[in-house]
C-alpha cells in the first residue's frame, strides 16, 4: 500500500477528498487481490500435497471446471474452458 494511502487510513472518510477516496478504493482493491491470490496459492499447495505436483494442479483445474464453474461462470464450465484456451495463447 502506498504511504499516502496508509496515511489516509487514520483520516475520517468524511474529510477525504474524492481523489483520496479513489486512492483508498484502489489500494483496497490491490490488497484484496493480493489476499485472494495468497488464498489461491494455499489451495494449490493443498492439492499438490494431496495428489502430487502435476496431478494436483490438474485436479484443481478439473474441480474448477467441473464443480465450480457451472454455478459461478456465466458460460458454465465450457465458458471457463473457452477463456482458458483464449488466454493460453
Amino acid at each position: 500500500m502506498s504511504t499516502q494511502a496508509q496515511t489516509l487510513l487514520v483520516k475520517p472518510l468524511e474529510e477525504c477528498t474524492e481523489d483520496e477516496l479513489c486512492m483508498l478504493r484502489h489500494a483496497s482493491a490491490v490488497e484484496l487481490k493480493r489476499r485472494v491470490f495468497e488464498d489461491l496459492k494455499a489451495v494449490a499447495a493443498q492439492y499438490i500435497a494431496l495428489y502430487g505436483k502435476k496431478e494436483g494442479i490438474e485436479q484443481m483445474g478439473e474441480d474448477m471446471c467441473s464443480r465450480i464453474a457451472p454455478g459461478q461462470h456465466p458460460g458454465g464450465w465450457a465458458g471457463l474452458v473457452k477463456h482458458l484456451v483464449q488466454i493460453s495463447g
